[in-house]
């Protein structure tokens, strides 16, 4: 199976492109603050995910955990952005349902990860 197409970063890749689609209604001032590491951090995610799959078994535990870190930052960095209204209801509550689903993956594949 081609690395890439394990599910949950798929899933990450489709929420950096959502993200990235809706780059140009962010009002100028937090496209570069907010939004640079909303943006940001979705790509570190991505690379972390990425990063488990030429990992040995014995070290994944580790990316893993720093990729719930990550995880709950974006989670922070969404509700920062519907707080400071630089997105809407309709846009966080489309976000926050991605990462949460996200959310879940990794953690049944850390989950996993330790039983092993």
């Amino acid at each position: 199976m081609d690395k890439f197409d394990v599910p949950i970063i798929k899933k990450m890749y489709d929420f950096y492109l959502n993200i990235h689609a809706h780059q140009k209604n962010i009002p100028k001032l937090e496209r570069f603050t907010i939004w640079k590491k909303l943006q940001d951090t979705s790509i570190i995610t991505i690379e972390n995910l990425i990063h488990i799959g030429y990992t040995e078994q014995s070290k994944r535990l580790e990316i893993l955990l720093n990729t719930g870190i990550q995880i709950d930052l974006l989670r922070f960095f969404i509700r920062l952005s519907f707080d400071t209204k630089t997105i809407n209801q309709k846009t966080y509550i489309k976000f926050q349902s991605q990462i949460d689903e996200i959310g879940r993956m990794l953690g049944g594949w850390i989950k996993s990860t330790k039983r092993k």
